[in-house]
């Protein structure tokens, strides 16, 4: 079985990182000095988060000490003190020698040991008190890396215990040129507006658009012996998905202001019955919205609706009910413009 694109070409070195120069600039002068406060980093899925910190993780430590030094931990699967008390404290409790300098071997490997806890904004807050307390015993030889999504979901003893970096979506050029180097990796051959409209769908994420890659190389069709890959591949593979379509964005945003109450209760539910995939249809719908030629009041509402749905997303409200209001508050917007 072939690996993920998304882990095979994931960067090791900061040289290979797009886009996100203040952090990778940051953590090159902790590899330098081997000084590692903990590390809060937060911003979108896909904006290399996990790759920064693995990257500087083996910058610190090399090949030979990265499996005993670095521990990675999902926090989304469980949220409570539980994983705190069973998982994360043993793991900060480790002594960690120092290792003595050795020829050849050009790593600092400081004596330290980092944990990395991923979707750290699900922790409930009696989980990050407990890991407050762990932050604070433990500072000998433990950093956390906590990697979140929304950082207003962390206490406040916790954001000023650790350095702070914003990861920003990455822009459309930069997820295609790293598409581009992919393509040439596999000896596929590509469609330019296939690898644009790839590199604009993501929405900045980079992993999002490195596994619609394989997916629509894997649909589509060996032609005279070699891996082709057209703009077509990637349309059949949004239908299959359930991405939606500019007609169907359209549509949905005539219904806003075209329907009574009645009628457009009843489209919001049958929108919400399509499985269309939310985040992507919240998305496309704000993207359109803002585009349009629409009083500013319109765009503050949308603006402000976009917002909300994202914080409902981040905690962890249903999908379909998270849509269901951000239509309806567009709606109400709309009415009273």
């Amino acid at each position: 079985m072939s690996i993920p694109w998304v882990e095979l070409y994931r960067p090791k070195e900061f040289s290979d990182i797009q886009h996100q120069e203040q952090a990778v600039s940051a953590f090159k002068q902790c590899v330098s000095t081997g000084q590692l406060p903990n590390l809060l980093l937060f911003g979108p899925q896909g904006t290399g988060k996990t790759t920064c910190i693995q990257a500087l993780a083996h910058q610190l430590f090399g090949p030979d000490y990265y499996k005993d030094r670095v521990h990675e931990i999902n926090a989304s699967s469980d949220r409570g003190v539980q994983v705190i008390r069973d998982r994360v404290k043993p793991l900060a409790q480790r002594k960690i020698s120092a290792v003595a300098p050795r020829a050849g071997y050009n790593y600092p490997v400081p004596a330290l040991q980092i944990i990395i806890l991923e979707e750290a904004d699900a922790l409930t807050r009696d989980a990050q008190a407990a890991l407050r307390r762990i932050i604070e015993d433990c500072s000998q030889t433990t950093r956390l890396a906590l990697l979140c999504n929304y950082p207003s979901q962390i206490i406040g003893p916790i954001v000023s215990r650790c350095a702070k970096f914003r990861f920003v979506p990455l822009p459309p050029p930069a997820i295609q040129l790293r598409l581009q180097q992919i393509c040439a990796k596999e000896s596929i051959i590509f469609e330019d507006a296939l690898l644009e409209k790839l590199a604009v769908q993501s929405n900045g994420d980079m992993r999002k658009a490195v596994t619609q890659l394989q997916m629509v190389c894997q649909i589509s069709d060996l032609k005279q012996g070699q891996k082709q890959i057209q703009l077509k591949d990637l349309d059949n593979l949004n239908l299959v998905q359930g991405i939606t379509t500019q007609n169907e964005i359209n549509t949905i945003l005539r219904n806003i202001t075209s329907t009574n109450d009645k009628e457009f209760l009843s489209f919001i539910e049958e929108t919400a019955s399509f499985n269309f995939d939310v985040e992507e249809l919240v998305n496309s719908l704000f993207a359109k919205l803002i585009s349009l030629d629409q009083s500013d009041k319109i765009r503050i509402a949308a603006a402000q609706e976009y917002q909300k749905f994202g914080m409902n997303i981040a905690r962890r409200c249903g999908e379909k009910l998270a849509l269901q209001k951000f239509m309806l508050g567009l709606r109400v917007a709309a009415l009273l413009k």
